[in-house]
């Protein structure tokens, strides 16, 4: 089981940037985040990072 964090993104936060930009993290598409994680600047992201692997792990396929 994993640790609360209250810092941790949930879908029901905002993307901040790109294609997605304002839209809630739940209804971003799981290959947009996947993508995401690939780029070379993402790191600037962590807590967005932290929640598109967990979006990974969880397998979650689902698209807007």
């Amino acid at each position: 089981m994993r640790k609360y964090d209250p810092n941790a993104l949930t879908d029901s936060d905002s993307m901040p940037f790109g294609e997605y930009k304002d839209y809630l993290l739940g209804d971003v598409p799981a290959d947009y985040l996947r993508w995401l994680l690939k780029q070379p600047w993402a790191s600037k992201y962590p807590r967005l990072v932290e929640y598109a692997n967990k979006i990974g792990e969880e397998g979650d396929d689902d698209e807007i």
